[in-house]
């Protein structure tokens, strides 16, 4: 008898078993399919806020396609500016070269080297490009 009811602890003990590993797969699964529900919404509202987003940049390009000929003067204007700022950019540098030149010829060399940039100073100011007062 004790043997028969060993047979039968082992038997309901591995059927406890094998039960709780379907019920721990089947967790698996709903907690999967939750995670996977869950996603699906964090993707639905990002797409619905980059949707948004997307509409608002088509507004604002229509906005800016609908300003652009005002625009076209600002355009300008900044592309005046650029060139007037990397003209003065240049004629920074080409003042500390001729300060090092001058200092450099001082010393008795570089005479070559200072008619050429004084070359270039002359080619710029040629070009309508105005230097300050300074570098000519």
């Amino acid at each position: 008898m004790v043997s028969s009811s060993r047979f039968v602890d082992k038997t309901v003990e591995q059927l406890e078993e094998k039960l709780l590993g379907i019920v721990i797969r089947r967790i698996e699964i709903l907690e999967n399919d939750v995670f996977e529900q869950k996603r699906e919404i964090e993707l639905k509202k990002e797409s619905e806020s980059i949707s948004k987003q997307i509409e608002d940049l088509k507004s604002q390009n229509a906005a800016l396609e609908n300003k652009q000929p005002c625009d076209t003067l600002n355009h300008e204007e900044f592309a005046s500016n650029t060139e007037q700022a990397q003209l003065r950019n240049v004629a920074a540098h080409v003042k500390h070269l001729r300060d090092y030149i001058l200092c450099f010829h001082e010393r008795g060399c570089g005479s070559s080297f200072h008619r050429k940039i004084q070359n270039d100073i002359e080619t710029i100011t040629n070009r309508g490009i105005h230097l300050p007062e300074v570098l000519q």
